[in-house]
């Protein structure tokens, strides 16, 4: 074979390897802004009590080869300090119960997911799952499952999830009203919004 053979087989060969290679998945990125909420609700016999931070950190990142997923591990940071109730007074007795002192931030920690579906692809898509991972708060880590939906349209993610912890569970001591504690289960709501780096 002449070197001009060899040269076009190996180019051609080349070309063949480069269509039949698979595509490496392409990330967005998406940085949590002050339009991120997360709500806790904590109830009583008397009220309930909700307080929400506008001061969610994170980042989310979105790979792409065809349909996206969720790249893995994400990690959020909230500080206790944050969360506002309406009442002065009821925030900083919370600061106290939660001892933000010393436990100043509560750190999520997302390393695992299970979609019930998704649908789409660049640059818009949903998904319906679970995200599942670790919360460190009050100084104890615990497992947690978040049931989410997530929404990608072009520059903007957005991600609900609602889950509940007992308060026992991280070692929080129930503050009572009229000698009767509040409810040891609390409720969280998040809301991100990220937007593309």
């Amino acid at each position: 074979m002449s070197s001009k053979s060899r040269l076009i087989a190996l180019v051609a060969g080349v070309g063949l390897w480069a269509i039949a290679a698979p595509t490496l998945a392409a990330e967005q990125e998406f940085v949590l802004g002050p339009d991120s909420t997360i709500t806790y609700t904590v109830t009583h016999p008397m009220h309930h009590v909700e307080g929400v931070s506008h001061q969610v950190s994170g980042r989310v990142r979105l790979a792409f080869d065809g349909v996206p997923e969720l790249a893995l591990p994400v990690r959020l940071a909230v500080p206790i300090a944050s969360f506002q109730s309406g009442n002065r007074n009821r925030d900083r007795n919370m600061l106290m119960t939660m001892n933000a002192a010393r436990f100043p931030v509560a750190d999520f920690s997302f390393d695992r997911a299970t979609w019930k579906t998704r649908r789409g692809s660049a640059p818009q898509a949903e998904a319906e799952g679970t995200v599942s991972g670790t919360l460190s708060l009050h100084g104890y880590r615990r497992a947690i499952d978040v049931p989410v939906t997530g929404r990608w349209m072009g520059d903007r993610l957005e991600v609900m999830g609602e889950f509940s912890v007992m308060a026992t569970e991280f070692g929080i001591e129930r503050p009572q009203l009229l000698m009767i504690p509040i409810d040891d289960r609390i409720r969280l709501a998040v809301h991100l919004i990220g937007h593309r780096r």
